[in-house]
């Protein structure tokens, strides 16, 4: 039985300080990792890197707490909370859903459909983080309730950008190249090559 709106907010209020935490500091370590990648990182490379940021935060604040815990379920990372919510960690579009990879597991879990005995009685949530128009910022984090792959049955905010005080700061691009980058030295070549040929 798909869970409330309401009873959700209830459960998550000791959560969402900490959820947006682990999404914002995954930002910011994406933020500070691009001062040394001197190359244009595509929106897939984006995600990756943040999603395994998160992950990291997630285990170190969250999956030590008695009333969560974190699970890998074929090949999917899962934050279990009170044994009725299972969160999944995606980048949001503007109406507030995920580009998936449609899986078997994907389709039943923003189906709300059982896919795995651990997660069997439980309501699946997205925490998604959505980026401004340019995805240079992070603007806003929700959670999300899917009622299938094209629509939620609910979602609401946790945190964003005016609310929130840390607060992110725009990347200015383009990233100027260190000299002493300490790695992809031969990216840097290459850089340092164009800029003497300019």
């Amino acid at each position: 039985m798909l869970i409330s709106q309401s009873e959700a907010e209830s459960i998550l209020t000791p959560f969402n300080a900490p959820l947006y935490d682990c999404i914002s500091s995954a930002w910011q370590d994406y933020c500070a990792l691009l001062k040394h990648i001197p190359h244009v990182v595509s929106p897939r490379t984006r995600a990756c890197l943040v999603f395994d940021s998160i992950k990291s935060h997630v285990y170190s604040k969250l999956a030590s707490r008695d009333d969560s815990k974190v699970v890998e379920v074929d090949g999917i990372f899962v934050l279990i909370i009170q044994g009725k919510l299972n969160i999944r960690f995606k980048k949001l579009n503007y109406e507030k859903r995920p580009s998936n990879i449609l899986t078997d597991q994907t389709k039943k879990f923003m189906r709300q459909e059982a896919w795995s005995d651990i997660l069997e009685s439980t309501t699946n949530l997205i925490a998604g983080y959505e980026l401004n128009k340019d995805e240079t910022r992070l603007t806003e984090v929700t959670i999300t309730c899917p009622k299938n792959e094209n629509n939620n049955a609910w979602h609401f905010n946790i945190g964003d950008e005016e609310g929130q005080s840390a607060r992110q700061s725009p990347i200015q691009l383009p990233l100027s190249i260190s000299d002493d980058l300490p790695i992809r030295p031969r990216y840097v070549e290459i850089a340092k090559s164009k800029r003497e040929n300019e």
